[in-house]
Parts: structure tokens; sequence; C-alpha cells
């Protein structure tokens, strides 16, 4: 009796004893003790009135062990799954539900979401595509989760008009007022989308969903601090889904508000654990504060976890690039690139890295579609202007830095663009004004000086071309592009061994700076040593 006492009371084995013996207690009393399934739905329904679903589950599934065919505990089954996360299980038991005749509009209203989170649209659209369902609730459910299906697809106006018909059958379907607002936004009627969303706030102000789309759509129009102010409440109001914190992290590094953006970071991590996203974010704000070599290090980690994340593989190529590591550059591009064709920032950061190589020509083959987009960035009119110097087409870098001052009159290197904007109009005084200036308050940066350049040696005038070339030289003495560009001012010159002496240093700086090797193999050919050209 007494060593009994012992280990009762002991402090370190009398809570784990104990807990033993509740949860055995409780496995008794769940398995049924000879209840019929019948009466295990009727405790599985009592467990869910009381939110208790890890319960609920054991009640359903002790009742389908019994009778397989209950349609009700299948249904009621998938509801459990579907909230527990559990979104394939919760398919498959509202499937058999419905199967069993449990009647459809109850299993639509459960089964047509689940199906949009299991990503399942074509089953969705087979399913459901004619719904069959009477009351306008489930309707209104249906339709907007054939709206979300066609959404995914792209298919805007079908999206649209599903949107439509859930809030004709009910006007308090918020999902599919979200849906509506979302169609708005990628048509570009954002006035209509914000209104929407809107709508939704004031009908239900707990919607998270509506306080995010609602933060996009002001940042999406240059309201950052109200748009700040409404992803904070998305994440208030829903602190488990990963997407709100994201979009406030990622928000907050942009503008370089480090200390929030740490704090939203660390509440991220609090909320969602070790997400691929929050380890992504990370690395993002390593790159954001030039800690290159962290962030490749953390990337390699969530690609290695998440090889599938594009996020992670365009920033892998992007701080691959700035390390000059262009072989792993280009392989992380390349793969954004063949998932999504039309990602400007993976292509841009490819023409970058085929540019610092002095690959001109791939350079220009990999931009020139980039071109096509409706109103190209004056970054990427910059870089295209970059491309046509490289390419020795001077006259059509002069229009693309043109286009560049003229997309963007405001930005800090206006005086650059609009330099050659005047030049191009005849104003050349005026222009190299402009671009001097400009080439003074932009210490780090050289377009204004290849500007310079070329605007010079247009007009023909060698010397100062030549002064700019040195500013060039002074500022990135480094940069391969540079030497090259002086070899190619030696050429015109005609002064040939002062050019192969710049295309030497080019290779030199840079061993695979293909435009440097070609230039001087060109030159030993021209000199009649073709076996130093074959070397």
């Amino acid at each position: 009796m007494s060593e009994n006492r012992t280990v009762r009371h002991h402090p370190r084995w009398s809570r784990p004893i104990r807990g033993i013996a509740v949860a055995a207690f409780s496995a008794l009393v769940l398995v049924g003790c000879g209840e019929t399934p019948e009466q295990m739905l009727a405790s599985a329904k009592s467990f869910l009135e009381k939110q208790d679903f890890d319960a609920a589950g054991i009640q359903l599934k002790n009742a389908l062990q019994e009778n397989a065919n209950l349609a009700e505990a299948r249904f009621l089954l998938g509801r459990v799954n579907l909230r527990q996360g559990n979104v394939a299980g919760a398919v498959k038991e509202l499937e058999r539900a419905l199967e069993l005749g449990y009647p459809r509009d109850a299993v639509a209203a459960e089964l047509a979401p689940a199906l949009v989170r299991a990503g399942e649209f074509d089953r969705l659209l087979a399913e459901f595509g004619d719904p069959r369902v009477t009351a306008p609730a489930t309707i209104a459910i249906v339709q907007a989760a054939l709206g979300d299906a066609h959404l995914a697809r792209r298919e805007i106006d079908k999206a649209q008009a599903a949107y439509l018909q859930a809030l004709g059958a009910n006007a308090d379907e918020h999902g599919a007022r979200i849906g509506f607002a979302r169609t708005a936004a990628i048509k570009g009627d954002l006035k209509a989308a914000e209104e929407a969303v809107r709508e939704v706030i004031a009908r239900a102000p707990q919607v998270a969903d509506a306080h995010a789309l609602l933060g996009d759509l002001l940042v999406a129009r240059g309201d950052l601090s109200q748009g700040l102010a409404a992803l904070r409440e998305a994440v208030r109001l829903q602190p488990g889904t990963v997407a709100n914190h994201y979009a406030l992290v990622t928000l907050l590094l942009r503008q370089n508000a480090i200390a929030e953006a740490d704090a939203a970071l660390d509440a991220m991590k609090s909320a969602v654990g070790r997400h691929p996203f929050t380890r992504y974010l990370l690395a993002l704000r390593d790159y954001r504060e030039n800690r290159l070599v962290e962030a490749r290090d953390a990337l390699m980690q969530v690609l290695k976890e998440s090889p599938g994340l594009l996020v992670a593989e365009l920033l892998a190529g992007v701080v691959h690039l700035r390390l000059n590591d262009h072989e792993i550059a280009r392989a992380h591009l390349d793969r954004v690139l063949q998932a999504a064709p039309g990602n400007l920032v993976a292509r841009q950061a490819l023409v970058a890295s085929h540019l610092a190589t002095g690959e001109s020509k791939r350079a220009l083959e990999l931009v020139q579609p980039a071109l096509q987009v409706p109103q190209p960035s004056a970054r990427l009119l910059g870089l295209a202007g970059q491309v046509y110097i490289a390419n020795g087409d001077f006259e059509r870098a002069e229009d693309y830095f043109e286009r560049a001052a003229k997309a963007a009159p405001a930005d800090v290197r206006a005086r650059t663009r609009l330099g050659v904007a005047r030049m191009a109009v005849g104003d050349a005084d005026a222009g190299f004004t402009e671009l001097e200036e400009a080439s003074r308050m932009d210490e780090g940066g050289i377009q204004a000086d290849l500007a310079l350049v070329v605007g010079h040696l247009r007009r023909g005038d060698a010397k100062k071309a030549l002064a700019a070339q040195a500013e060039l030289e002074r500022k990135q003495p480094d940069n391969a592009l540079v030497h090259n560009l002086r070899g190619g001012l030696m050429l015109a010159t005609r002064n040939i061994p002062a050019a192969r002496a710049a295309f030497e240093k080019a290779l030199a700086k840079q061993p695979t700076y293909l435009s440097a090797a070609v230039s001087l193999a060109r030159l030993d050919l021209a000199e009649r040593r073709p076996e130093m050209a074959i070397g």
C-alpha cells in the first residue's frame, strides 16, 4: 500500500499517470461500449455542438466502421476534415455522402468550396457546372466556387458571370463579392473593385480576405499607409493565413521599414511556424540589406525543402547575379521563365547577366520579347538602351533612353534620360548639360555616363567622349562593360593597340566576357593572325 501511495503522489509521475488514465477513460467512452452506429452519430453531433472536432471525428469513424453506408456520418466527417485542414479527406467523404444520397444542397455547400481548396477545378466544373441545387444560399456558394475555378483558369469573364449569379441568389455571399472585386481589378477597374470589397467590409467587417484584398488595391493606387492598415487588420483577424503575413512583410520591406518588417516577421513565425514563405522573407530581408551570402544560403535551404517555389527561384537568380555567379543565376532564372514566361523581373535579370558577360546578342534576343508589353517600365527601357549600346546600335539606344525619360519624368535619374531625349531632338548642348549634371548627381550609377559617351561619339567629338569614358572608368573600374566600351572608342579613333589593350583588360576583369573576346578575335583576323583568333 505504501509503495502505491508513493508512486501516486510522486511529483514527477502523478500528472502523467493521471493523464494516461483520463485518456484511457476517454477512449473507452468514444469506443462506445456497444453503442449502435446511430448512437455514435448522435454523440458526434453533441461533440460538434461543442466545437470538439477531434472527438466528433473519432465517433464518426467508429460509426462508419460499423456502418460504412451511413450517409450523414460521411457528410459530417467531411465537414470535420475540412475544418481540420484535411481537404483531400473532406472531398473524399463528401463525395461518398453524395453517392449515398445525402441531400445535394447540404453536400454542395461544403463540397464545392472544398474542391476549390483542393485545386480540383475540372472535377468542380464537371460536378457543379450544372449545379442542380435549389436553396438560394447554396446556389450562391456553388456559383462563388465556380467563379473561383474560372478565375484560377484565367477565364475572367466566366468568373465574373458566376460571381454575379451568386450575388443574385444571395447578396450576402461575401466570397462572391470578393471574387467579383478581384475580376474587376484584373480588368483594370480598380474603382469598382474597391467599391465591391468595401461593401463586404461594411456588411461583414470580420472577413479577413476582404481586408487583405482592400490592402492590395490601396497599395496598387499608391495609398501605402491605408494599404498597410488594411493588411494589418487582415493579419489580426486571421493570423493563421500565410498570404496575409506575406503581403504585410513584403510591403514593409518595400518601404524599407526594416524594424516594422522584423516585428511582422516575428509575428508570422509565431503564427505559422517555419513555413517556406517565412524563410523566403528572411532571405529577402537579407538581400535588401545587402547580406548576399546569407540570402543565398537561406534560399538554398528553402529550395531544397520547397523546390517549386518560384519566388525563391527568382530571388536566388537575382542574388547569384549580384554575386557574379552567372551560371547558377541563369539556371534559377531559366526555371522561372519556363514556368512563367511573362515574368519581367526574371527576364530583365537574365538580360543583365548576359550583358555583364558581354553576350550582347543573347541579351538582345532576351530583351526584345519584354519590350512587347503595352507599357514598358522606365527601368526596362533603360536596360534596352544599354543592350543596344552593347550591340553598337547607338541610334536605337538613344531612342530607348528617350522613351525611358518619358516613362518616368520624376525619376531620380530623369536628368539622364532628359539629356538623351534633348540630344535626340537636336538640342545637343542642353542635352549634354543635363547628362553632365546627372553624372555628378548619380555617383554610383553609369547610365548618364554611358549616354554621354555615346552622345559625344555620335556627334564626332572623340575628345569629349574619351573624357566621359574616363569618368565612367573612375566610377566602375572593375566593370568589364566599361573597358569593352573603351575598346570600341579606340576602334572608332583607329587606335588599334589601345583598343586591343582595352578589350584585353575587359577579359582580365571577366574572362567570360564574350563581346570583348569576339572583338579581339576580329582584330587578330584583321592583322592576319588567325592562330591567335582561334586561341
